[in-house]
């Protein structure tokens, strides 16, 4: 299997499916708000070990390999964090992971807006998932798992956006598949852009990292923090967070990265 396919069902399992499964659970509402908060602890737990427990020594083992000061992955992974905040912040995404749309009334003006943040966030996520593939298949597996359990939560949120925006529902899922689309062109320019360009993996991979704990730890856990203030949930919802850590490290150990 070449490495182009790989990446195709990687990227097709990560961002692809979970749009997929996020409509299914659109019209599962009352299932969908039950379990929302935990999905959302979920997704941040696996972020936040594959970052750390794959991706971070994966990038240490590189820069041993190749005789490169060793904080140099850490250097990546900041500045990865720095441009995410940056595009945050000068691009206004609008990132939903509980479902509810933004606050206040909804207009059609949003409707372009968000499928214009949306169809960015998932081609930076082709392009994460084919940065880890070229470390490794079993990296970028581990990523592709990070990034499906991550897009759930927000391609249900995108989705009510877009319906209280006016769209038909029909309407609304062409837009999410044409967004989530970009996935592959994200891919595919990652692939090219790295071809015959082994030094680039570290950086990467690196990158892909900082990216994973800007997502979870500036927005899936402050969110989890705003949504609920203490009590037996809270508990419930640490225990969801810390679970995912352990799966996701006993993933990698399993598939050896």
């Amino acid at each position: 299997m070449t490495q182009f396919t790989q990446t195709f069902l990687l990227v097709t399992f990560g961002s692809v499916l979970s749009l997929a499964l996020g409509l299914l659970l659109v019209w599962q509402q009352r299932l969908f708000h039950r379990f929302q908060l935990y999905l959302v602890a979920f997704a941040a737990g696996a972020l936040v070990a594959t970052a750390l427990f794959d991706l971070l020594p994966e990038a240490m083992e590189k820069v041993v390999e190749s005789g490169t000061a060793l904080e140099t992955p850490f250097i990546w992974a900041a500045a990865a964090i720095a441009i995410f905040f940056v595009l945050e912040k000068s691009l206004h995404w609008y990132h939903d992971h509980t479902g509810h749309g933004p606050e206040g009334p909804v207009t059609k003006a949003v409707v372009p807006l968000i499928t214009l943040g949306d169809g960015l966030h998932n081609f930076i996520d082709g392009a994460l998932i084919a940065a880890a593939t070229l470390a490794s298949p079993q990296l970028g597996l581990v990523t592709a798992v990070a990034v499906f359990l991550h897009e759930i939560p927000q391609e249900v949120g995108d989705f009510s956006v877009l319906i209280f925006g006016g769209l038909s529902r029909g309407r609304a899922i062409l837009f999410n598949l044409l967004s989530a689309a970009t996935a592959y062109l994200g891919a595919f320019a990652t692939l090219m852009l790295s071809a015959g360009a082994t030094s680039f993996t570290t950086p990467l991979v690196a990158l892909t990292a900082g990216a994973f704990l800007f997502i979870a730890l500036g927005e899936l856990l402050p969110e989890l923090i705003h949504k609920e203030r203490g009590g037996v949930r809270t508990v419930l919802l640490t225990a969801t967070f810390v679970l995912a850590m352990f799966l996701m490290r006993y993933l990698g150990e399993l598939l050896h990265v």
